[in-house]
């Protein structure tokens, strides 16, 4: 009789669960991402409950009220979360507000910047060069990205460091900070399921890759040189067939901003990214 799992996770939720599924021998695999966990917290012990195993990834254990603890198995599989790729990527809020991008939450460190500093869409679109990049440390974030994925996995008994190898072979294998492509989480899955000694199908079948479908941040193509992959400056607008051009993200960008202008909220990028942000910003002060 097949066991029944559960994955609860963030974006990666689905993309995971499907790869676990095509491969796991013994198992059926249902997802349930974050959100809708979270607006079913009052059910938790129930859902869990139902699961011969449950698996979560890390921000699942901080929510309060998980109910973790009725899990029959519990066990852990650390998000991808890698920024090398994408070092002008940054989150933002006006006060309270998640502050959204035509990318949803993915918006430009440049962008912000240039805003904040009066500068004109014209005069921002200056600023996306390698000059900026090097003094701003765009080009420094390789190694500890690398080892921030490796040590984050390996806290959990995972060593992945083959695997970060092959996945930077050929292409970039973020379509963001937080979202991989699809065959990174199926190489997930499948140490996953050798770690807990659990038979798994041999296959290189994929499933749908998912996160494609969502905003896909691009790899400035100064980067993607330094990195042996391709670049370019085009973004795909979340949830649609539909790109945009450096200019056109960034006039878009402007607009959103200005919503928040005319209530009176401050713009401020998250903490993780303020150094980034201000070593950006000195570089626009200074003329």
């Amino acid at each position: 009789m097949q066991q029944r799992w559960l994955v609860i996770s963030n974006c990666q939720t689905y993309g995971l669960a499907h790869c676990l599924s095509l491969l796991c021998v013994d198992a059926q695999v249902f997802p349930m991402d974050i959100w809708e966990f979270r607006n079913n917290i009052h059910d938790a012990a129930n859902i869990i409950e139902k699961y011969d195993v449950v698996i979560v990834s890390q921000e699942i254990i901080s929510i309060p009220d998980n109910k973790l603890d009725c899990a029959r198995r519990l066990e852990i599989i650390p998000s991808i979360v890698f920024g090398a790729y994408h070092p002008d990527l940054c989150y933002a809020r006006a006060e309270n507000t998640i502050l959204n991008s035509p990318l949803d939450a993915y918006n430009s460190i440049i962008a912000i910047a240039a805003y904040n500093n009066g500068l004109s869409v014209q005069d921002a679109l200056r600023f996306y060069n390698a000059n900026t990049y090097q003094k701003a440390g765009y080009f420094d974030m390789w190694g500890p990205s690398v080892r921030g994925i490796a040590q984050e996995f390996e806290a959990y008994g995972f060593n992945i460091g083959r695997q970060i190898i092959n996945w930077s072979r050929t292409s970039a294998f973020m379509y963001s900070i937080n979202h991989p492509k699809i065959n990174c989480l199926f190489d997930i899955a499948r140490e996953f399921l050798q770690k807990i000694c659990v038979a798994a199908y041999s296959t290189q079948c994929l499933p749908s890759d998912n996160l494609a479908t969502g905003a896909i941040f691009p790899v400035y193509t100064e980067i993607a040189e330094r990195y042996g992959v391709k670049g370019d400056y085009t973004f795909k607008i979340f949830n649609k067939y539909e790109l945009m051009n450096l200019e056109s993200y960034v006039r878009a960008s402007y607009a959103s901003y200005d919503e928040q202008k005319i209530h009176h909220r401050l713009i401020n990028v998250t903490e993780e990214f303020l150094p980034r942000y201000n070593a950006v910003s000195s570089l626009m002060t200074k003329g």
